[in-house]
């Protein structure tokens, strides 16, 4: 999950594990201060918390697009968590222009014989 703090994208740090109504839950969370007060109000029970998880591709696509604004979520959550471009969006024009980018270097390599 994602949250916005000074001016950036971040994964939030740690999941939070509890039980409540009888059934136990996992979520993802940016500090601990709110979950334990819900346990202090005994609304939860059995509340630890662990260091999220996140791999390198996902940490790497985070990077990307952390300077996006907020207005961005939905583009930003869609490439970060699931890899996937969201049409019409300004990354949805960054990576076409990384592609066209890409190709032009290719075809320059080819029409110079390799020499780069």
């Amino acid at each position: 999950m994602l949250y916005r703090t000074d001016e950036e994208w971040k994964l939030m740090p740690l999941v939070a594990k509890y039980h409540q109504h009888g059934e136990d839950h996992e979520q993802p969370v940016i500090d601990e201060s709110e979950l334990r007060a819900h346990e202090e109000m005994g609304h939860i029970t059995e509340l630890t918390f662990e260091e999220a998880e996140y791999d390198a591709e996902t940490v790497e696509r985070l990077a990307e697009v952390k300077g996006y604004s907020e207005s961005e979520f939905a583009t930003v959550e869609k490439y970060v968590l699931d890899n996937e471009v969201l049409d019409g969006t300004p990354l949805a024009l960054q990576k076409q222009m990384e592609i066209l980018e890409k190709s032009i270097i290719e075809a320059a390599m080819m029409n110079a014989g390799g020499m780069f």
